[in-house]
């Protein structure tokens, strides 16, 4: 989907297209429009920050908000970082708020209720991040939402986010994943902030490295010939630096891997709709070679052989 506009639709048949618009790219959610005679003015534009999707949405609406209803019938693997672009919002979720100016930023979960209250000319930026790629790098165990972020590095990923939207779509394969990686990074630096601070000391630079190398891993996972010698040559470092990066951090690239590819496959195995995928084209799918590895390493992991486990979720 690219430019969507409720200019030139019939009064009356706005508010629903809207909200199919909206279900659509960034799951169901229940707006107030304010009076019956407020005409409705809205527009969308999708686009793809190297791979990440990212919404422009343009609405004079009063709020948004979702319920525990349309969180059962939303993608819960996402997290939204809003950037607010016109006017002012109130961002809602786990009974903590963000108040947004023009800059501010915050994160939101799709897989819990959450509300949105606007100001009647607004305009933000929704930048879509599978969430397991920023809970792995949680030490305190959870989501920093509904918090706002702003300042110099917020200034910065925004300008970025802003740079990406308008020639996002001229970058070649390769400066796009860079382009990906190093908006990542600031992203997640700016989330695990006040986290970092009360871990191991790490140095910043070599914190941001890792969240961008991670950020690469979670994109090219199902990559069978991913290791850690394609990563470090991706990342222009020798392979010992880049081990020596992730054994700060208490564990290493080959078991970030493979923790990643278990976790889809596991995910695989409880979808209803890959009922009709073998266990073996499951561990292929995921860059898994070895059917007698995978087997072994599921279990490890899960304390159920992979067939074990796809049998109990249908019991």
């Amino acid at each position: 989907m690219k430019l969507f506009t409720t200019c030139g639709l019939p009064a009356r048949e706005r508010r629903a297209a809207w909200d199919e618009v909206v279900a659509k790219v960034c799951g169901p959610f229940i707006a107030e429009y304010g009076p019956d005679d407020t005409v409705l003015d809205a527009e969308m534009d999708v686009r793809s920050l190297g791979g990440l999707h990212c919404a422009m949405i343009a609405q004079n609406t009063l709020s948004v908000r979702r319920s525990r209803v349309e969180v059962g019938r939303a993608d819960d693997r996402l997290c939204f970082v809003v950037m607010q672009l016109r006017g002012r919002s109130r961002m809602v979720q786990m009974n903590r708020e963000a108040c947004l100016a023009p800059g501010d930023m915050t994160l939101i979960d799709s897989g819990r209720p959450c509300a949105f209250h606007f100001d009647r000319d607004n305009a933000q930026f929704s930048l879509h991040i599978p969430r397991g790629l920023i809970e792995r790098h949680l030490r305190a165990g959870r989501l920093p939402l509904a918090e706002p972020m702003r300042g110099g590095l917020a200034a910065a990923a925004g300008a970025m986010i802003r740079s990406l939207f308008e020639t996002g779509g001229t970058l070649s394969a390769r400066h796009g994943a860079v382009a990906r990686e190093a908006l990542t990074s600031m992203i997640l630096s700016m989330l695990l902030d006040d986290d970092v601070a009360d871990g191991p000391a790490v140095p910043a630079h070599a914190d941001a490295q890792v969240a961008a190398i991670r950020a690469y891993i979670e994109l090219h996972v199902d990559a069978p010939g991913l290791s850690a010698a394609s990563i470090a040559r991706a990342h222009r470092m020798s392979v010992r630096h880049l081990h020596r990066l992730f054994q700060a951090t208490g564990t290493t690239v080959g078991d970030c891997i493979r923790g990643l590819r278990l976790e889809k496959c596991a995910s695989d195995l409880r979808n209803p709709g890959m009922r009709g995928a073998t266990v073996t084209e499951i561990a292929y799918r995921w860059g898994f070679s070895d059917a007698a590895h995978f087997s072994r390493s599921f279990r490890a992991a899960f304390g159920q052989a992979p067939r074990e486990y796809r049998a109990t979720l249908r019991m």
